[in-house]
């Protein structure tokens, strides 16, 4: 499991915001993309000037925060690529015990 710790950033995250995920066929929602929500800021701009560890942290905390939801709904969850090449992260997304629950949603 991984630890988040405490730090400014997410102290400051409100919330989840989810977008559903629409089956265009059958017009059915199978699962939504799980984006965090900090009142005043421009994600975008801040997303792309954060540091990774900062950005592997909220993952792990939105996928932690996911889980503990009862509801088998499914969920995508955005990470950066650079983390695909980094040893201990893919240890830590290996031993997420996700419940095929969730997707990544690789981010360039």
């Amino acid at each position: 499991m991984y630890t988040v710790l405490p730090s400014p950033l997410l102290q400051r995250i409100s919330g989840l915001r989810f977008q559903p995920l629409v089956d265009l066929h059958s017009g059915q929602v199978f699962a939504h993309e799980v984006l965090v929500e900090i009142h005043n800021v421009n994600l975008e701009v801040l997303f792309a000037s954060l540091p990774s560890r900062s950005a592997l942290q909220i993952f792990f905390w939105q996928a932690n925060t996911l889980l503990q939801i009862p509801a088998r709904d499914a969920y995508w969850l955005n990470l950066p690529a650079e983390h695909l090449l980094n040893e201990r992260a893919i240890r830590l997304l290996l031993a997420l015990r996700h419940q095929q629950r969730l997707t990544i949603e690789i981010q360039d």
